[in-house]
């Protein structure tokens, strides 16, 4: 495939492609700004974000030591689904967050949820073409799954345990170590890092703040149960409506 400089357009891309040397965005900067010429032009709102880089996996992944983000549209965004991801996403998968909710004055957060972030990358190359080709493609947005809302500071989670089950089967299990940071230093560094590059932040907007299970292969038509502790946060059947 080549052409000019790949940027994503579309909000979900029905189709994987190889990203040729020749598309390649790399210069970091650059890829953001194309995505905020893209929501200008097409005009996208965003309603939330995902972030990357926050977990040591995708650090070692991507070769990177802070974390990037991506920008979600209102409509990928899903409170309690029952069915999921509703979208017909070129991947299913899924890996269990913490998603904070950014408070009034923008500074941090106000509530929290267990959340499943679903991303959908149309790069195939990944993670070899890079992370600014990841940022290019508005890091793999494909759906966040929320679940119930809890209001105000999140609770001491260092010993909880968080679970993908599909179909009553342990798909991935893991524990919050798997973050660099806390879920509230990760945003604060977020917050930063949206700044500089000229992105608008808005009360209300949910943020993924990284993987803590593995990001698990997900079933048509199974039943999916996302597990903290011995608390099911959220529960939905695979599929499109």
């Amino acid at each position: 495939m080549s052409g000019p400089v790949y940027i994503r357009k579309v909000l979900t891309p029905a189709e994987r492609f190889v990203l040729s040397d020749d598309r390649k965005s790399f210069d970091l900067s650059a890829a953001y700004a194309g995505l905020k010429q893209v929501s200008a032009d097409q005009g996208y709102k965003w309603s939330g974000w995902k972030l990357g880089g926050t977990n040591f996996g995708t650090q070692a992944a991507f070769n990177v030591q802070k974390l990037y983000f991506g920008p979600l549209h209102e409509t990928e965004i899903f409170d309690q689904p029952t069915v999921a991801p509703k979208l017909p996403l070129c991947q299913v998968q899924g890996e269990v967050e913490i998603a904070l909710r950014v408070n009034a004055d923008k500074t941090g957060y106000d509530a929290w949820c267990v959340a499943l972030e679903m991303p959908a990358s149309a790069v195939e190359n990944l993670p070899g073409a890079g992370v600014e080709a990841l940022i290019a493609d508005r890091c793999g947005a494909g759906a966040l799954l929320l679940g119930p809302a809890y209001d105000g500071e999140l609770p001491d989670l260092s010993a909880a345990v968080f679970r993908i089950v599909q179909d009553g089967q342990t798909l991935s299990e893991s524990g919050i170590e798997t973050l660099v940071g806390t879920p509230a230093s990760i945003l604060s560094d977020f917050i930063g890092e949206l700044a500089l590059h000229g992105y608008d932040l808005n009360a209300g907007d949910w943020v993924a703040t990284g993987g803590i299970t593995k990001c698990c292969p997900l079933d048509l038509g199974a039943v999916v149960s996302i597990q903290r502790d011995d608390v099911e946060e959220l529960k939905f059947t695979v599929g499109i409506e």
